[in-house]
């Protein structure tokens, strides 16, 4: 979730300013949680499969973490 100083630096800087790309201190404070939530991730799918090989409800288990690992990356880059 956006602070208010994020919310005006993003209408302000492009339209006002002219300047289209600034770093977010926000994402920056908040990136070595979310990183370390991407490595549990990627341990955890990595233990699956090595524990399940090829069988289906592995592979599925799988595919979910990915899918959340992808979603914790979005959230990250500030993507919805």
């Amino acid at each position: 979730m956006d602070t208010p100083e994020t919310t005006f630096a993003r209408e302000f800087l492009p339209n006002e300013a002219g300047c289209p790309q600034f770093i977010n201190a926000d994402l920056i404070a908040a990136a070595p949680e979310l990183l370390g939530a991407l490595v549990e991730l990627v341990q955890s799918a990595e233990y699956i499969y090595r524990s399940h090989g090829n069988e289906i409800s592995g592979t599925f288990k799988l595919w979910q973490d990915i899918v959340r690992a992808q979603s914790a990356i979005n959230k990250a880059k500030g993507i919805k």
